[in-house]
């Protein structure tokens, strides 16, 4: 091994500082280009992200529309079905000679008022059977 003069020293230390130096600064360089050269297609990547991610919240928002717009036309189904059942009810027991509640309601309120009438009227004795 070749015999190292110290007095070289300062410079030895100055070489490699400056080495380093721009070594780091090329490092750098190269890096904060290949961060450039990333980021538009990152960028581009967050948009396509977005766009599909809009796309998925325009689709919910119709299937919910569609969802709405199907439970009630279901409800005004039901209560279009509820009313044909009724009058076809009522229709079979017209044709059965059978009464309906407010037929009997008003039966009912017909006696209780016969009956109330009744109950006014004071009682007569009754009549003694004629003697043979």
């Amino acid at each position: 091994m070749a015999d190292f003069d110290i007095s070289g020293l300062p410079y030895l230390i100055l070489g490699v500082v400056s080495t380093a130096r721009e070594e780091s600064a090329k490092l750098a360089k190269d890096l904060v280009d290949k961060g450039k050269g990333i980021a538009p297609a990152a960028r581009e990547k967050a948009k396509e992200g977005m766009k599909a991610r809009d796309a998925l919240i325009a689709k919910a928002k119709e299937g919910a529309k569609a969802r709405d717009t199907l439970v009630a036309k279901g409800a005004q189904r039901s209560d279009e079905l509820t009313e044909a059942v009724l009058k076809s009810l009522q229709k079979v027991l017209s044709q059965m000679g059978l009464g309906t509640k407010a037929d009997i309601e008003a039966l009912q309120k017909r006696l209780d008022a016969l009956e109330k009438k009744a109950a006014a009227k004071p009682k007569k004795p009754a009549k003694k059977p004629a003697k043979k």
